[in-house]
């Protein structure tokens, strides 16, 4: 079980190296290129404070920092400046599944644990309270969207800031723009009359009821087409898990890829899939990213 720790040091991180495998990507990979000698000596001391029970462990064992650990500075949105992530590289922290961290000073003398995560991490596209979305892959298992409330990134809905968390970018056009955010364009008919056919389509498959649904435009593939997500609200499609959502892609005949349970907007993430981009679905189990399989999100 990854650990959450809080631990009190005058320390502060500064300067940032390159954390993300393709820096002019809203997708890469964050992966380690510091060792414990490249770190500048405050970093080496909260380090040091924060990892104090593991440490002890290796120490006991004869194992070297740099066999069980590497670092990488993150810019993930910090006033104070870069996250300091460590990462699992060997035993006895990364038997199995490989754990990830981040840390980050409150202030001038504590620093907290803000991120702690398995697998694989990558930045998602989407925001949350002015910090990117991450990704976190661990193989024959659903990706797991993790979120920042405000204190903390969380992969549980269980105490985050709903209404903050889940205020979105405005999309003003269903293309994505030039940071290649892609939001989704609500109340647009779209060039084609997309938005319309796919709350057709939606209202024949749930019986006639077209009362309560609402279509918004996004681009998941990157072609001249959009796709549409078809919001239903009211009791015809919400309960206690949250509304149902449908993701339509219009063609030569359209066609529903995704219907989802979500509390909150079905989220665009910039990691892609077979051609088309991930969702994110936020439930009380927590969050979810959806991936194409090459007929339907999954």
């Amino acid at each position: 079980m990854i650990r959450w720790i809080c631990a009190i040091l005058a320390v502060a991180p500064t300067g940032a190296a390159a954390c993300i495998e393709a820096s002019s990507s809203l997708t890469g990979e964050m992966r380690p290129s510091l060792q414990l000698a490249d770190l500048l000596p405050k970093e080496r001391a909260g380090f040091e404070a924060v990892f104090a029970e593991e440490l002890n462990i290796l120490d006991n064992d004869g194992t070297t920092v740099d066999d069980a650990f590497s670092f990488a500075r993150c810019p993930l949105g910090h006033e104070e400046g870069p996250t300091l992530l460590i990462f699992a590289t060997g035993a006895p922290f990364c038997e199995g599944l490989c754990g990830i961290w981040g840390i980050e000073p409150d202030d001038e003398e504590s620093w907290s644990m803000m991120l702690a995560a398995e697998g694989r991490l990558r930045l998602a596209g989407s925001v949350s309270m002015g910090r990117p979305d991450l990704i976190a892959e661990v193989p024959n298992e659903p990706a797991v969207a993790h979120k920042f409330d405000g204190v903390q990134y969380r992969d549980e809905l269980e105490g985050m800031i709903y209404g903050e968390v889940f205020a979105l970018p405005d999309a003003t056009d269903w293309r994505a723009d030039e940071a290649g955010f892609a939001g989704i364009a609500m109340g647009q008919p779209g060039p084609g009359g997309e938005g319309v056919i796919a709350l057709d389509t939606v209202a024949e498959k749930v019986g006639g009821v077209r009362a309560g649904l609402t279509a918004g435009l996004t681009d998941l593939d990157g072609d001249d087409t959009p796709e549409v997500v078809v919001e239903g609200v009211g009791p015809d499609f919400c309960g206690p898990d949250g509304c149902r959502s449908w993701v339509v892609q219009i063609g030569d005949k359209p066609r529903i890829v995704a219907d989802v349970i979500s509390q909150g907007q079905i989220e665009v993430a910039a990691s892609m899939q077979n051609g088309m981009r991930d969702l994110i679905s936020w439930t009380d189990a927590g969050g979810r990213v959806l991936r194409f399989d090459g007929s339907e999100y999954r």
